[in-house]
């Protein structure tokens, strides 16, 4: 048993090092030299990755010596599959202009402050829903955590006549993030992906050909940029796709854990609504001060800055 496992080993070293060297054939000769790994196959991928928070930063900082649009095309075109006319335009210098778009119109400002004040009021709404006049009532938390996500971001981003309004475009988008990872893998072999990128495609199509008045000054510049560099309308809405990833995928999660964490220890919460209650962080809005404070047609101000000044222990939770 031992000899044949020796052998076995031995064969799959061996096996390895056979496909690694046969790899390098297909090496373009305008390409740079190929760095040989120390490990074959795997090699690279095991010193690629590094979760060290003293390396993170230097790493980020090196990043000047990485070209990016090269890495940015791919999985863009994965997510948004657009034309190939549309995908080789990203090869000039259209992804500068669309990066400064983006960090122009997300800068602190009046553009975000109108985007915030929209999602925030979204997020009102959604919270609103849960008031059941005393009534138990049971919602999974992962589902309404989504839910609120997507409706909330949508309505800064897209205004309040968003796409994601029906429900059935909400439902495609989880099942295309569900899917993503392995049709990025080019693995998806059951075409998982395809049908639902194909209802937020669309809806997006629909959107864009029209945008409304409260559209965010982000997208209506990233529209503006794509469409200036070439783009088709087709094409600039299936782009949308990767932004609503950006927008909804980390952030349910990370809503999710949050109030999955801060609900789950008792003590904490007790003294994070003290600290918001103190910090001067919610007021009655002017003229409502003659309605009592438990009276539910009472007007309250949330200050969102204050959240981040005056809550280190929310923050922190966070």
């Amino acid at each position: 048993m031992l000899r044949e496992l020796i052998y076995s080993s031995i064969g799959l070293v061996l096996l390895a090092y056979a496909l690694d060297y046969t790899i390098g054939f297909a090496n373009d000769a305008r390409e740079p030299e190929r760095v040989e790994p120390r490990v074959p196959l795997i090699g690279h991928l095991l010193v690629m990755v590094s979760n060290s928070l003293r390396l993170i930063p230097l790493i980020q900082k090196a990043s000047k010596t990485l070209s990016f649009p090269p890495f940015h095309k791919t999985p863009v075109q994965k997510i948004s599959g657009g034309s190939a006319a549309g995908a080789d335009l990203r090869d000039g210098p259209l992804m500068d202009e669309y990066g400064h778009s983006l960090r122009a119109t997300l800068a602190p400002g009046p553009w975000l402050d109108e985007q915030n004040l929209r999602m925030g009021q979204g997020n009102a709404t959604q919270v609103d829903a849960l008031i059941t006049d005393g009534k138990e009532d049971k919602i999974w938390l992962l589902e309404w955590v989504r839910h609120i996500v997507v409706q909330a971001n949508s309505c800064g981003v897209f205004g309040k006549e968003h796409p994601f309004l029906d429900l059935e475009v909400e439902k495609a988008f989880w099942k295309l993030e569900t899917h993503i990872p392995v049709h990025m893998a080019s693995l998806d072999f059951l075409a998982k992906a395809i049908e639902p990128r194909r209802v937020i495609h669309k809806a997006l199509l629909k959107y864009c050909a029209a945008p409304p008045a409260d559209a965010a000054r982000t997208l209506l510049e990233r529209q503006r940029v794509l469409r200036e560099a070439g783009m088709s309308l087709e094409d600039a809405a299936r782009q949308e796709t990767t932004m609503c990833m950006a927008m909804f995928g980390s952030t349910a999660p990370t809503l999710y854990w949050t109030i999955w964490e801060l609900f789950s220890r008792p003590e904490v919460l007790a003294e994070v609504r003290e600290e918001i209650g103190t910090r001067a962080v919610v007021s009655q809005k002017p003229g409502e001060e003659e309605k009592e404070a438990h009276d539910a047609d009472a007007d309250f101000l949330l200050d969102i800055a204050a959240l981040k000044t005056r809550c280190p222990l929310l923050l922190s939770v966070f």
